[in-house]
């Protein structure tokens, strides 16, 4: 099997997924662009519900950096986290489920090799999905007359890599450590919708606020990406996230048991961290014994 092959098979995979989230993310940002202008007068007077200001945050609806923080930025990083989240359950637990993976390393591959061309493959599906949306801001920006820089707009889009990185990559190392991908998919949209709800309801309640730092979404800034751009420290932890869960997940990975429930996770942890266990080698015959 030639060496590039795991990595563009992989991304043939996946290229429908990235053509549907990223130009139907893109036709959003058409959308709201197009039609601010005609809600623009109408929204002056409008008062926002608290539940829903709760949910889009601190801001300004009638402005166009509010309008577009409320219509695109406060709801379309959540439909980015569930590609983050299938690509990143999928990538090897959606290959052992389906009886490939033994197939792919009884190949001359090692288990490194691969699980490094899968994660990838999801880092350039992440910023292939990006780069389709770019196009929903840049294409109407010249015909709508819009206070908000088509700059600010672009950094605002590419803030919500980190993001989807970090989920990815704690997708990746939930596949590794429980036995199926059904089972490691529902672990992360649990965890996925509480840190959602965490950090949004967070911004309306003092009970609740003090556990928003715990929130992935947190560090996303959703109702300050498009007025203060990307905050820096908040993509550090995203990113320390993800490169800390991915190397999780590689330790993991190369002491799992192919086709063997996960069973205690918190073990099998352990001992990746210890450098203990490891994959099981048959246990030798009596014949052999003699």
């Amino acid at each position: 099997m030639s060496r590039p092959s795991i990595f563009l098979r992989a991304m043939k995979d996946q290229r429908w997924m990235v053509l549907g989230f990223g130009l139907g993310s893109a036709l959003m940002a058409a959308l709201i662009l197009g039609i601010y202008p005609s809600y623009s007068e109408a929204l002056e007077d409008f008062e926002i519900p608290p539940a829903m200001q709760a949910f889009i945050g601190d801001v300004d609806i009638a402005s166009a950096s509010g309008f577009i923080t409320a219509e695109f930025f406060s709801w379309i990083p959540i439909l980015l986290v569930v590609y983050a989240i299938i690509q990143g359950t999928g990538a090897l637990a959606g290959e052992e489920s389906n009886g490939t993976l033994d197939l792919l390393l009884a190949q001359p591959i090692s288990r490194g090799r691969l699980f490094l061309e899968k994660a990838a493959s999801i880092i350039v599906g992440t910023f292939a999905i990006i780069v389709l949306i770019l196009p929903g801001w840049l294409i109407p920006y010249g015909s709508v007359d819009i206070d908000v820089s088509l700059g600010r707009l672009i950094v605002a889009t590419i803030a919500m890599v980190p993001l989807m990185l970090a989920f990815a990559a704690l997708a990746l190392l939930a596949a590794t450590v429980v036995s199926t991908r059904r089972d490691a998919a529902s672990a992360m949209t649990v965890l996925a919708v509480v840190s959602f709800f965490v950090n949004t309801l967070g911004q309306a309640s003092d009970v609740l606020d003090v556990l928003r730092p715990a929130s992935l979404f947190y560090y996303f800034h959703s109702d300050q990406v498009v007025t203060n751009g990307v905050d820096v420290a908040g993509a550090a932890v995203l990113l320390g996230t993800a490169i800390v869960a991915t190397g999780l997940a590689a330790l993991m990975f190369q002491r799992r048991d192919i086709g063997v429930a996960s069973g205690a996770w918190t073990k099998q942890l352990w001992d990746a961290l210890s450098g203990v266990g490891g994959r099981h080698e048959p246990a030798a015959s009596p014949e052999d014994a003699g």
